[in-house]
């Protein structure tokens, strides 16, 4: 049987967001596969300080309201619970 061996790797992650955009990366050499995945898990936390960045999310009045009297997710309609808790 035979086995495949990664000898190189590349991505481009493509955002919506003009303030974040990334470029093309590529890996390559034995460990190319450990480079990605970190390189990987290092963009995924400057997407989730973008998406939770408070100054990005501009509400109204109305809701604010609307947010704080939920009771449950308005996307699975499921409560709020201790574990899944609200956010904002």
């Amino acid at each position: 049987m035979n086995e495949h061996t990664p000898c190189g790797i590349g991505m481009k992650v493509v955002s919506r967001v003009a303030d974040k955009q990334f470029k093309y990366e590529q890996f390559v050499g034995e460990d190319c596969m450990q480079q990605f995945l970190n390189r990987l898990l290092e963009i995924e936390q400057e997407i989730l300080d973008v998406l939770f960045d408070e100054k990005r999310i501009k509400m109204e009045p109305w809701q604010y309201e609307l947010h704080a009297d939920a009771k449950e997710c308005y996307l699975c309609k499921k409560p709020f619970t201790k574990k899944d808790y609200k956010v904002r």
